[in-house]
């Protein structure tokens, strides 16, 4: 079964989920302070700007740009901008400085590359402010990163048509930028700090969870040995627990049972074998009469039948004994070969590759026989059945493949059910026992394909001693 937690990606999925959270927490809390402290300094700079601009316009010698404007020469250029930067300091200016309507800068004291990029970049406050009287303009910056406002005043005298504008510092918002940097590098840690701790806190509830899937697939295979549980308090701790205490109530059932089929078969088989010794003299005893012999010979292949059955039931009931013996695993498929050729003449099965292993050889013969049947009794008559045995780390791998019809999907796990079966005079025991048999020496037995191009059943079992 491939449907076991995956740690990994649960863990992740709470790390990211708890990081999502972090994140979006700082967003809501942050963006709103960052945007409102910056909405409100840039308001106030706003009205300071509206503010200084009014009164310098009263500063101005309107007479004087009258005159400028019709007779521009260099000596009055100079005398109305040496004007103006002399009002520089007073109202805290970097530039004071005058444009036409078409946005042409005709007089500028202070920073004049200012005052030529504040009218290229704000084309739409010049005309606001014509319309309207007076316009702010947006925050703007220099090469250097810089920042600036502009403010722009519509002058009705000395004629309409003149703007005055005025260029302030407002470097002091870069803390606001600064804030900015501040917030996205501590959502940056948050995030990340929040993944770690979110990997931290999922492994702690997967790694449990993982173990407690593992120890559900193993009670569902069959396996009865109990794995410790998780030292925890909380509802994984119980359900582990609880689960325990499944496990342990499942085997003692399983136990119980098995030893009551044993018995009630054990006591059977007595009665079938006195049986059918009776059937065997009844047949001697009536040879002349050829009705009686027919009838007495159905009897006895009937009992021989019913026998078989509870044979079935014993083995899949009763256990193996601890006693097991180093086999080589060729040897033992090669005597099981040769026990199904007398029932299937024809049957060519190729073994490639030997092991020894250590398991109880009668038993493992045994379960070896179920399933090499079953892959008989599934491919056609002169089909091969291929055999690999292969060790893999501390495991030994036999893999037996056969060319007979797909068996669905939905009855991969059904097949190792007791009493299932879909031959007509089948009881559905003989897998069964084979998969107990496996368990038994510690190893698992399990479909692992079965297409067009064949079925394939895997062996697993252990390269050391091991019996439960």
């Amino acid at each position: 079964m491939n449907n076991h937690l995956r740690p990994l990606r649960l863990s992740w999925k709470f790390a990211a989920t708890l990081a999502l959270l972090v994140l979006l927490t700082i967003v809501l809390l942050s963006v709103p302070i960052y945007w409102q402290t910056r909405f409100s300094l840039e308001t106030q700079l706003d009205r300071h700007l509206s503010e200084k601009i009014d009164l310098l316009a009263n500063r101005i010698d309107s007479d004087l740009l009258r005159l400028f404007r019709f007779v521009p020469t260099l000596s009055m250029r100079d005398s109305i901008e040496t004007q103006f930067h002399d009002l520089l300091p007073a109202f805290s200016a970097l530039t004071i400085f005058i444009v036409d309507e078409h946005g042409n800068l005709i007089l500028a004291a202070g920073r004049r590359d200012i005052a030529v990029r504040s009218v290229m970049l704000h084309k739409s406050d010049l005309k606001q402010a014509l319309i309207r009287g007076r316009s702010t303009t947006s925050l703007f910056s220099d090469p250097a990163g810089n920042h600036f406002k502009s403010a722009y005043l519509h002058l009705t005298q000395p004629e309409p048509g003149l703007l005055l504008g005025m260029n302030a510092d407002a470097r002091f918002l870069d803390d606001i930028l600064h804030l900015r940097r501040q917030i996205i590098t501590t959502g940056l840690i948050a995030f990340t700090a929040s993944i770690i701790i979110g990997l931290v806190l999922g492994n702690s509830l997967t790694r449990p969870l993982t173990r407690l899937t593992r120890l559900a697939a193993l009670i569902g295979r069959g396996q009865y040995a109990a794995i410790p549980a998780p030292h925890r308090r909380d509802e994984i701790g119980v359900l582990a627990a609880t689960m325990n205490e499944m496990q342990a109530e499942i085997a003692r059932r399983e136990k119980a049972n098995k030893q009551i089929i044993s018995s009630v078969a054990h006591e059977i088989q007595n009665q079938l074998a006195s049986v059918l010794l009776n059937t065997e003299l009844l047949a001697v005893s009536t040879k002349s009469d050829s009705e009686i012999a027919r009838l007495a010979e159905t009897i006895r292949s009937e009992t021989r039948h019913i026998s078989e059955i509870v044979d079935s039931f014993l083995a899949y009931a009763r256990p193996i004994e601890h006693k097991l013996t180093a086999a080589p695993l060729s040897a033992l498929l090669e005597s099981v070969i040769d026990n199904l050729k007398h029932e299937f003449p024809a049957l060519r099965i190729t073994i490639a590759g030997d092991e020894v292993v250590w398991v109880h050889p009668g038993k493992m013969q045994q379960a070896f026989f179920n399933l090499l049947k079953n892959a008989a009794e599934a491919s056609p008559s002169d089909a091969e059945i291929r055999v690999q045995i292969e060790s893999s780390g501390s495991q030994i791998r036999v893999t037996v493949t056969n060319s007979g019809a797909p068996i669905p999907a939905d009855r991969w796990y059904q097949i190792f059910e007791a009493f299932y079966t879909t031959k007509e005079n089948g009881i559905g025991l003989g897998l069964p026992i084979s998969r107990s048999i496996v368990e038994q020496h510690g190893g698992q037995i399990d479909l692992v394909r079965s297409d067009a191009n064949g079925t394939e059943f895997v062996v697993i079992l252990p390269c050391e001693k091991h019996v439960t």
